[in-house]
């Protein structure tokens, strides 16, 4: 009964873990970003972002400006496979530009 109890314990805090080392991204237009995003699906980037979903009722999260063209703070490279610097989940998805789900698909 206690290794049941330590695996259903251990399980629970694994959940907890891996939701832990996801970020939430809010995507803006009007308000001042906390960071400035050019996102390129191929060639080399700053970072690479894995898109996990969204996450509408994120409590904490970072506003981000996206842009194709102009001055960025980072250049994300999107992943669908393998290990990203960060996992990303949107807390508004809804309001994602066009461009920027063609580049998801």
């Amino acid at each position: 009964m206690k290794k049941l109890l330590g695996i259903v314990v251990l399980g629970f805090l694994w959940t907890n873990i891996v939701a832990a080392n996801t970020y939430a991204i809010k995507i803006t237009k009007y308000l001042i970003p906390d960071l400035t995003i050019d996102i390129t699906k191929y060639g080399i980037g700053d970072e690479t972002w894995k898109i996990v979903g969204s996450c509408k009722n994120a409590g904490t999260y970072s506003l981000v400006e996206l842009t194709r063209y102009g001055i960025a703070d980072i250049t994300v490279q999107l992943t669908k496979y393998g290990i990203a610097d960060k996992d990303i989940c949107i807390t508004n998805p809804d309001d994602l530009p066009d461009w920027f789900l063609e580049m998801l698909d």
